[in-house]
């Protein structure tokens, strides 16, 4: 395994003088592979730290900069030498921190969350009386992806945006993520540099269209792009772009918008619009692809540069407390303008979720409508009424059953599983309760959702999650055009822990490495049954409140946020995970071997 040390501790020491600072940290810094050494890289040590400062400097070393101007910590500076050594000395016992940076240069591994951090980290603690082992940490050098963009005609295309973008996750969902983006200068040329090492999709935004965009070397689309792959240091030249000709058709139509203390004539400019393609193939992008509207009557819409295709088209208006609020209508655009499209905002639908713990009605407290931008409310394991007259979870409930003993809070929330499901979670967000404490989300639009609940009592789980005599927690709530729906979130006791230690090939302790606890295939659809967790300084790990069950765990050195929740990724690791029953009374530790990261080749 690699020696990245980003957030570990080595235990080092200078040769002890009675009463003086006489402690040496030398090191390092080395390219992706460790056989030769980096010049010029800027190294900050801070420290010794201690208190606050050291604590957060453990749980967030990249910010140990401005950890060290808050808490007024001592920092020194160096440069790596031309064989990427470095040394410092006159060190009094202590923590200290390390940080390395150079222009250029990444970490050789992606963060958890996706990217590759611009510094590279290490925590060390000077200890008097012991010999001092050199400190090595690995750093890439980027690439550079160039060529030129031409038009339809062959002509050189200038003032174009072109973009790099890698594929991430978004809740399993495959994402296109831009990484860098420059502008074509007078000849339509482009370069991109300082890429970290990986595969790239390189595409040129057309002017004034909305989503309509070109990959290298002349694909409408990314699925049909060709990935240029950037080796560390390399220049990939001449990857000249082809701008395709892309007809484009309008669409337009009415606005109805039937919302209550609305405004019933949506004012052109009030309203969003956006066209989400009904591919299933398709990529999330944070930036949504919206439309201008042209239409100058009020309750109007004519949208322009549409291209064929299969669409939902959203648009969102201003409801009575402000929050943008959806409505959609499928569309086929074939070769032609579309016409006469009617596309409805009407009000959504009242959920009402009960929370029972081993059978218990658990209340939420009584509360008046949320403010806009609160999403959830608590409930309170403490005495309330019973819950109201509606058709109990099977099995039923006793009769009359008061809430379970006073705890911790229990918090749900409702979250759409569109594939952009920000314009459907803010109308759906404000929850409130009624006087018997049952949890109501007062205007929830057509969407399917997921059920989420958190804060349950020490060593219970959520069971199941039922609407009627149906469950849903894995397939979740498909909100429709009725009036009302009641839902029951059942706890149960009889939660299991999990701990363990992960090791790398060489049978070393694996620090900071990313456990997961996925479940089978069959439920994976189910986010709530996923638990992610990482290991210590030792490479252990433990986590609670963890449904009984068969699952596979797996520990990466790192893995994209959220890619095991997608099934092609987990193709390549099916056979790398443990399998495991969690079950009263059975087998709970668990020693992982390290999966260690493997970039694109």
């Amino acid at each position: 395994m690699k020696v990245l040390l980003l957030c570990g501790i080595m235990v080092l020491s200078g040769v002890q003088a009675a009463q003086t600072n006489s402690g040496l940290i030398t090191g390092k810094i080395l390219r992706s592979g460790g056989a030769e050494g980096i010049p010029g890289v800027e190294i900050l040590l801070v420290g010794p730290l201690t208190g606050p400062a050291a604590n957060a400097a453990t749980s967030n070393p990249l910010m140990i900069a401005e950890i060290a101007e808050g808490g007024r910590v001592p920092q020194a500076n160096t440069t790596s030498a031309n064989d990427g050594s470095f040394v410092f000395r006159n060190l009094a016992p202590g923590q200290y921190t390390l940080r390395a940076r150079r222009e250029g240069y990444t970490a050789a591994s992606p963060a958890l969350a996706g990217g590759f951090p611009t510094q590279v980290t290490a925590s060390v603690i000077v200890v008097a009386g012991t010999p001092v082992p050199a400190i090595t940490l690995e750093m890439t050098q980027g690439g550079t992806i160039s060529g030129r963009v031409r038009d339809p005609a062959g002509q050189p295309a200038t003032g174009l945006t072109v973009t790099a973008y890698q594929i991430g996750y978004r809740d399993g969902r495959e994402a296109l993520n831009p990484v860098s983006s420059r502008q074509t200068d007078d000849r339509g040329d482009y370069r991109l540099y300082w890429l970290p090492p990986g595969a790239y999709y390189v595409a040129v935004a057309q002017s004034r269209q909305a989503g309509i965009r070109t990959f290298y070397p002349s694909a409408s689309d990314v699925r049909s792009s060709l990935p240029l792959v950037v080796r560390e240091g390399t220049e990939m030249s001449g990857m000249d772009i082809n701008i395709r000709t892309a007809a484009t058709f309008k669409v337009s139509g009415r606005l109805v918008n039937t919302l209550p203390a609305s405004n019933l004539e949506t004012r052109p400019g009030s309203s969003m619009f956006y066209l989400v393609p009904r591919d299933l193939g398709m990529l999330f992008e944070a930036a949504m692809p919206s439309f201008q509207n042209y239409a100058n009557a009020a309750g109007e819409f004519e949208l322009r540069g549409v291209p064929q295709g299969s669409y939902d088209l959203i648009a969102t208006v201003p409801d009575s407390a402000g929050r943008p609020y959806p409505g959609r209508v499928r569309i086929e655009i074939g070769n032609q303008d579309l016409e006469g499209v009617t596309l409805s905002i009407h009000p959504g639908v009242q959920v009402k979720v009960r929370v029972f713990v081993d059978g218990k009605f658990v209340a939420a407290p009584p509360a008046p409508p949320l403010p806009q931008g609160v999403v959830s409310v608590s409930s309170q394991l403490a005495p309330q009424p019973p819950p109201p007259p509606s058709p109990p979870p099977p099995p039923p409930p006793s009769p009359g059953a008061t809430s379970a003993s006073t705890g911790p809070a229990v918090r749900v929330q409702l979250r759409s599983r569109e594939l952009y499901s920000s314009l459907f979670d803010t109308a759906a967000a404000s929850v409130t309760s009624d006087a018997t404490g049952v949890y109501l989300f007062p205007g929830v639009p057509e969407s399917l959702y997921a059920v989420t609940v958190s804060g349950v009592p020490p060593n219970t789980y959520v069971a199941d999650i039922r609407e009627g005599s149906a469950s849903i927690y894995d397939s979740g709530l498909a909100v429709g055009d009725r009036a009302e729906t009641v839902i029951d979130v059942l706890v149960s006791s009889g939660a299991q822990s999990i701990r363990g230690a992960v090791r790398n090939a060489e049978g070393k302790p694996a620090p900071s490495a990313t456990v997961v606890l996925v479940p089978p295939a069959v439920r994976r659809q189910n986010p709530g049954l996923f638990r992610t967790f990482r290991t210590n300084l030792n490479g252990e790990f433990s986590v609670n409140n963890v449904a009984p069950g068969d699952y596979k765990l797996f520990a990466w050195e790192t893995v994209p946020n959220t890619a095991y929740m997608n099934a092609a990724f987990m193709e390549k690791y099916e056979l790398r995970g443990r399998p495991v029953t969690l079950a009263p009374g059975g087998d709970s530790n668990f020693e992982l071997t390290l999966i260690p990261y493997e970039p694109d080749r």
